[in-house]
């Protein structure tokens, strides 16, 4: 279970990096395709979409009796091994999409390069919000504990409150 953690972790520092490293690279994209930023939260999503079930499946099968460990099962231990795999995953993901973002020490910062990125990605800010919400969905279908769950509506509440506004700021520049 440990292992496993681990591994997700270390897929979503390995992304994290790689989406760092191309928007380095590619600076001038076409403006009709989305920004690095926006591949970046759709990969970062399918990747805990695609992992957190099977991890959160191994540890049941742990504790229920169907794999056998050297150790006895300590639910306290998953428990703090899931919320740290989703805090990591959601510390990602804020980072690279919020520019207010905190700083996570173990977490290398990812600032916008211009104001000109920021308002060329805020305009794809709707489609990051779908993808976390679309991860959002497939965690609460695991049953996972509120904990858990309320890591992730944090952020998609902070999201959604970029969001407004954002749409509000263009809407008053407008004006």
């Amino acid at each position: 279970i440990e292992s496993r953690a681990k591994y997700i972790e270390e897929t979503f520092k390995r992304t994290y990096e790689e989406f760092q490293e191309k928007e380095k690279d590619n600076m001038k994209r076409d403006s009709s395709s989305p920004p690095i930023r926006v591949l970046f939260c759709e990969e970062i999503t399918e990747i805990a979409t695609g992992q957190f079930p099977d991890l959160w499946r191994l540890g049941q099968s742990y504790f229920t009796g169907e794999l056998r460990g050297l150790n006895e099962p300590k639910p306290g231990n998953f428990k703090q091994i899931i919320l740290n795999a989703i805090e990591r995953f959601c510390c990602y993901v804020r980072t690279a999409i919020l520019p207010q973002n905190q700083k996570f020490p173990s977490v290398p910062a990812w600032p916008f390069s211009s104001t000109s990125q920021l308002n060329l990605f805020s305009t794809w800010l709707p489609t990051c919000l779908r993808y976390l919400r679309i991860s959002y969905a497939s965690l609460i279908r695991l049953d996972l504990p509120n904990e858990a769950l309320d890591i992730v509506l944090k952020l998609i509440d902070e999201l959604r409150l970029f969001c407004l506004v954002t749409i509000l700021k263009k809407a008053f520049e407008k004006v």
